[in-house]
């Protein structure tokens, strides 16, 4: 699985958390840790160049949000992987024994819809 880079995950955090606009200074001071303003431009810039956030303008600056809701960036994941395996059966059953019975129940609940 690829390493996902811990910074991204923080700022896209801060962006489902607020859920609107929110500018370069304010997702800084929400993060857990102290980051150049200029780290944090950029990391919204390749957020934003991957087409996971939105970017208007804002008076000299620009304003971000989130393009998904958190749980459609995880469904969306979880697709990616598996569209790595070279049978999506198997991983699909391997992910499904990995859950706990609890998830496992719910899951059933939810396909019987």
């Amino acid at each position: 699985m690829a390493r996902h880079p811990i910074l991204e995950t923080a700022v896209m955090d801060v962006l489902w958390d607020h859920g609107d606009w929110i500018t370069v200074r304010q997702v800084r001071a929400r993060l857990s840790r102290e980051v150049a303003p200029t780290t944090v431009g950029t990391v919204l810039t390749r957020l934003h160049e991957k087409g996971r956030i939105e970017r208007q303008s804002h008076g000299k600056g620009h304003q971000y949000r989130a393009v998904d809701t958190r749980e459609q960036y995880v469904a969306a994941r979880m697709e990616a992987q598996l569209e790595e395996s070279q049978d999506r059966q198997v991983a699909l059953l391997e992910f499904v024994d990995r859950l706990p019975p609890s998830d496992r129940s719910r899951l059933r609940r939810i396909l019987r819809l």
